[in-house]
């Protein structure tokens, strides 16, 4: 799975990091990820 790009919708990137968190287990990746997609929008 690639890592969620930066133009997708901040609701999408949360559901997508969710789903990675779900499937395989990257709970640390996912929490940086969702921070990030935070500092972003």
């Amino acid at each position: 799975m690639l890592k969620n790009p930066p133009w997708l919708p901040k609701i999408y990137s949360k559901c997508f990091c969710a789903y990675i968190c779900i499937s395989l287990r990257y709970s640390f990746i996912c929490l940086i990820a969702n921070e990030f997609t935070i500092l972003k929008f």
